[in-house]
């Protein structure tokens, strides 16, 4: 295969998809990911101009200082909220810490932790938290059609990966 292959889920989404229509949606998965590894899927019915409001809100958040602060607890990585740079360090979280990386300070990256669904609204700054509640809703669901494909190209209960 010289190509990724484009999978369109849009004909399982129906509310009562024929055996015939997963079966064929889930063939075609199974042998990208037997062939390829990967695939593009298509037809998920996620606005595409979602990700790029997404894209252009993280970005005014994170090029202002002063909001961006306000959302960091200074308690290291993993707690919730802002992150700056020099607090996370992917290169230490290995058993193995190359040459290159011992004695350095953390990674030049700033991130923004979060978990979608957490009971604390204030979590998220105001200016981004409905697209971001909005598009983890929507990889939720595209997910939950992703496991019940893999099933059935597995030939496993719909319900198998839960």
């Amino acid at each position: 295969m010289d190509s990724i292959p484009i999978i369109d889920i849009s004909p399982i989404l129906i509310k009562s998809p024929s055996e015939d229509q997963i079966g064929k949606v889930a063939r075609e998965w199974d042998r990208a990911f037997r062939t390829v590894g990967f695939a593009i899927i298509t037809g998920h019915g996620v606005d595409s101009s979602l990700p790029n409001i997404l894209y252009d809100k993280a970005k005014q958040f994170f090029n202002s200082d002063e909001v961006k602060l306000k959302y960091f607890k200074n308690e290291g990585y993993g707690t919730g909220g802002f992150v700056p740079m020099g607090i996370e360090a992917v290169g230490r979280t290995s058993d193995i810490i190359l040459d290159s990386e011992k004695g350095k300070d953390g990674d030049l990256v700033e991130s923004f932790v979060f978990r979608p669904g957490a009971d604390d609204p204030g979590a998220l700054p105001p200016s981004i938290r409905s697209e971001v509640e909005e598009y983890c809703s929507k990889m939720k669901e595209i997910l939950a059609i992703i496991m019940r494909l893999r099933a059935h190209a597995l030939k496993l209960s719909p319900d198998y990966f839960r």
